[in-house]
């Protein structure tokens, strides 16, 4: 007997983009995202948008509030198991349109920029202040 896992009609055509980063800066994304009253989804979607402006592509990732979930029962947890890698981090993610993830897939692989470092670098400058894309959005 095999168990088939459905997914949610909210993540039809959906693709989640994910990272596994320090735990202060995902605390310090959390903070951020209810001080501005945004969802993760769009925090995530901002940083990543603004690491590619770096390099002069506009933005590859929608930023939009379909859905707003904020997750209580089981939030991140420091992890202690897996690869050396991932060892004292706290996993963020979010689902998109699976066109665009395919597009910050490509992105990364051209120019050799793991989308972990995508998310984490545009964190950082989002919440510092210097930033197009919060303006925009």
């Amino acid at each position: 007997m095999t168990i088939q896992m459905r997914k949610a009609p909210s993540r039809a055509n959906k693709k989640q983009l994910a990272a596994h980063l320090e735990p202060d800066l995902v605390e310090r994304m959390k903070t951020f995202a209810k001080r501005k009253e945004l969802s993760l989804t769009e925090v995530i979607a901002m940083s990543v948008n603004e690491a590619v402006s770096e390099h002069g592509v506009g933005p590859l990732l929608q930023v939009s509030r379909e859905r707003l979930v904020n997750r209580v029962r089981s939030p991140s947890q420091v992890q202690t198991k897996g690869p050396v890698c991932r060892t004292g981090t706290k996993r963020i993610a979010a689902y998109f349109n699976a066109s665009d993830v395919e597009r910050v897939r490509a992105f990364s692989k051209e120019k050799a920029i793991p989308q972990e470092h995508l998310i984490a670098d545009g964190l950082k400058k989002l919440m510092s202040g210097g930033n197009r894309t919060l303006k925009a959005a």
